[in-house]
C-alpha cells in the first residue's frame, strides 16, 4: 500500500518543485506595467457601470413620463372621437382607464379635461416632471412649482387646464 502512495508523494513534490521554481523566475514576476494595464481594465469597467447607473436609467425614466403623456394625448384624441360627435374630452385619467385606452397600472400621471380642453402632467422616477395639453400636445418639462404629492399634483393639473 505504500508504494500506491509513493507515487502520490512523489508527483505532489515534482508539482511544488515546478510552482516554486516558476515563482522564482523573471517569467512568473509581476511587473509595473502588467499591474497599470489591470488597473486600466478595471477601471474601464467601473466607468462603464457608472455610466449605466448615473446616466442611462434617469433618462430612460425621464423618457417614461413622456411616453405616458404622449399616451395620454393619444388617448384623449380617441376619447373625444368616441362621445357623441366628439363632444367632450376625458375628465380624468379614471375615465382614460374605464374607456380602456390607458392601461389601469399608469402611475404618476394627472389629467384633467372639459368639453373644450385637456391638461396631464407626469412625474418621472427622477422627480422631474412634465406637462402635456391639448393646445400643446407634444411633452415639456412642467412649469411653474412642482407638485409636493398627488392632491397638489390634482390641483396642478386642474389648473392648468382652467388656463387653456
Amino acid at each position: 500500500m505504500s508504494h500506491a502512495f509513493d507515487g502520490v508523494k512523489n508527483f505532489a513534490t515534482k508539482i511544488r518543485h515546478r510552482v516554486a521554481a516558476a515563482l522564482r523566475s523573471q517569467s512568473g514576476a509581476f511587473d509595473l506595467t502588467s499591474v497599470l494595464v489591470g488597473a486600466a481594465v478595471v477601471a474601464i469597467l467601473v466607468g462603464g457601470t457608472a455610466v449605466t447607473t448615473f446616466g442611462i436609467i434617469p433618462w430612460a425614466q425621464n423618457n417614461s413620463a413622456s411616453q405616458q403623456l404622449n399616451a395620454i394625448s393619444t388617448a384623449q384624441g380617441v376619447h373625444k372621437a368616441q362621445t357623441t360627435n366628439g363632444a367632450s374630452y376625458a375628465a380624468s385619467l379614471t375615465a382614460l382607464q374605464t374607456a380602456n385606452l390607458i392601461p389601469a397600472d399608469a402611475k404618476n400621471v394627472y389629467v384633467a379635461g372639459d368639453s373644450d380642453s385637456w391638461a396631464a402632467i407626469s412625474k418621472s422616477d427622477t422627480g422631474k416632471w412634465y406637462q402635456s395639453t391639448s393646445k400643446a400636445p407634444a411633452p415639456v418639462d412642467l412649469v411653474g412649482t412642482a407638485p409636493a404629492d398627488a392632491t397638489a399634483a390634482a390641483t396642478s393639473v386642474t389648473t392648468l387646464n382652467a388656463a387653456l
